[in-house]
């Protein structure tokens, strides 16, 4: 059994930096893992519970950033495309 609470470190360190967006689900997913390893090997579970909580809703954040931001711009450039190569046929 570890001694320190190094999991639980972790967890949050993870789960804070999944808020970007670029890197948000595989850091929110990290977070996640270490944090369940930090409630069950650490001694003290605060940390661990908090990375966990935090790296959930990180990837809640990084979906909906992904849904309503970046899905739109998607759709976008592919009809803009879709536009340009109909007036590149006349």
């Amino acid at each position: 059994m570890d001694s320190d609470n190094s999991n639980g470190a972790y967890a949050l360190a993870f789960g804070l930096v999944g808020f970007i967006p670029m890197f948000g689900i595989v850091f929110g997913i990290l977070s996640i893992v270490k944090g369940v390893a930090g409630i069950n090997r650490d001694e003290s579970r605060k940390l661990s519970i908090a990375g966990l909580v935090i790296g959930i809703i990180s990837i809640v954040f990084n979906v909906i950033f992904f849904i309503f931001v970046i899905l739109p711009w998607l759709l976008v450039g592919l009809l803009f495309w879709v536009c340009c190569l109909q007036f590149a046929e006349v």
